[in-house]
């Protein structure tokens, strides 16, 4: 069964482990007297496979908790979405004047700033890592569509607003380092902190 799994990641697998416990039951058993050696063997054989048990259940574990990750973050970057997007009612409403269009935005704005505020918490490090890798996914798309490039802009503004969400709670200083980051000349940066 070991190796059966193992040959599944990859096709190598099952001839790499069973060399790997022939050397090991190899240099293991070459000092034991002959009356002995297939009781080391099998003794080996069983240290052996809890090792690697312990190892595919490690790797098993790693990838459930993963994926798991993954899901919420696909949940939290779908609310963003869903609270940017126009209701369905706006869109069959077709032609709007411009008012009804700017108050529209402002209410979109209102809810993305709403969400980005109660769900402040599930902004993780991992969060920004997996909107940035879904920047990297579109970017690397051999052609770029006109959707895939709204798309990208849409998750890098979603990237920044989360940015500044999480450093509202950091304060002053922080606001001003960043300014200060933001200039080469040392005239520049002395001229901000007056």
């Amino acid at each position: 069964m070991i190796l059966n799994v193992i040959g599944n990641v990859d096709g190598d697998g099952p001839n790499l482990l069973e060399e790997i416990i022939q050397e090991d039951v190899q240099s293991y058993t070459s000092d034991a007297a002959i009356g002995e050696e297939q009781q080391t063997i099998s003794t080996r054989l069983e240290e052996v496979s809890e090792v690697v048990n312990l190892i595919l259940s490690f790797v098993e574990t790693f990838v459930e908790e993963t994926k798991s990750m993954d899901d919420v973050y696909k949940q939290l970057l779908g609310k963003i979405f869903q609270s940017i997007a126009p209701s369905t009612s706006s869109l069959e409403n077709g032609a709007s004047s411009s008012s009804s269009i700017e108050k529209k935005a402002s209410a979109m704005e209102n809810q993305l700033d709403n969400l980005l505020n109660e769900e402040k918490e599930a902004f993780t490090p991992g969060f920004l890592r997996h909107v940035e890798g879904e920047c990297e996914r579109i970017s690397g798309l051999k052609k770029l569509s006109p959707e895939s490039a709204r798309m990208l802009q849409i998750l890098r503004l979603i990237q920044t607003r989360v940015l500044e969400e999480l450093g509202k709670g950091i304060g002053e200083g922080a606001i001003v380092l960043g300014q200060l980051l933001g200039y080469d000349n040392t005239a520049e940066r002395m001229a901000v902190l007056d």
